[in-house]
């Protein structure tokens, strides 16, 4: 690997093999913690790739390429991000996949992803902002603006929290508790009814263990079509 970029007004940068230069700075693939990308947008905006390598508040860098630069730009912040700490790919998988999450009293496993902690920030802010506007207004604009703040709280969701049992004992669901999900026991199966063996599956869905594809595959199957 060996690419440099240059975008207007901006410091060039070089990406090497295992390192990125960046005018004096030689900064190690393997010390990035945190990357981000954001492609070029419109006519003549750049592309930008920030990095993180360390704890200070200095220890970043802004790596920018030209819109003339997209496709390399785009194959380097793969690179980078594929080539940096185990910290940067595990918050890439977690972007993907989402977080996956064992009740440790119940058994019950639950999903989320970066989306819904983004709703309820949202939500939040929302709130927080409807409340603030209820202690300036007429007493009816106000009980108005704190009933809006109150179900924009109620909407937020405590995923420190089984949705089934409300136990606060979780950990993380494994490779094998998904397993066993997506294949219940085979005695368990021929005990319940078609309708039956749907609802669950439909209950994994919803909760994003199984996909579209593989709950239609089991929808036709039980079903006999």
């Amino acid at each position: 690997m060996n690419l440099t970029f240059k975008a207007p007004m901006m410091k060039e940068w070089t990406l090497k093999d295992d390192r990125i230069i960046f005018g004096k700075k030689e900064i190690l693939l393997s010390s990035v913690t945190k990357a981000e990308h954001k492609p070029p947008k419109g006519l003549g905006g750049n592309g930008v790739i920030q990095v993180f390598f360390g704890s200070g508040a200095f220890d970043f860098a802004t790596l920018a390429y030209s819109k003339k630069q997209k496709e390399d730009g785009e194959k380097a912040a793969e690179y980078i991000m594929e080539h940096a700490s185990d910290k940067v790919k595990e918050l890439e998988k977690l972007k993907r996949e989402g977080f996956k999450k064992r009740c440790n009293v119940c058994g019950n496993i639950f999903c989320y992803t970066f989306e819904d902690l983004g709703e309820n920030m949202r939500l939040a802010k929302s709130a927080k902002w409807s409340a603030i506007g209820s202690l300036g207004g007429t007493y009816g604009s106000s009980a108005t603006s704190l009933q809006t703040a109150n179900d924009q709280l109620s909407r937020i969701v405590d995923y420190n929290k089984c949705p089934k049992c409300g136990s606060r004992d979780l950990s993380d669901a494994t490779d094998e508790d998904i397993a066993r999900m997506k294949e219940p026991a085979g005695a368990v199966i021929q005990q319940a009814s078609p309708a039956e063996e749907l609802k669950k599956f439909k209950e994994l869905l919803d909760m994003g263990v199984i996909t579209q594809e593989e709950f239609d595959a089991k929808k036709k199957q039980l079903l006999g079509l």
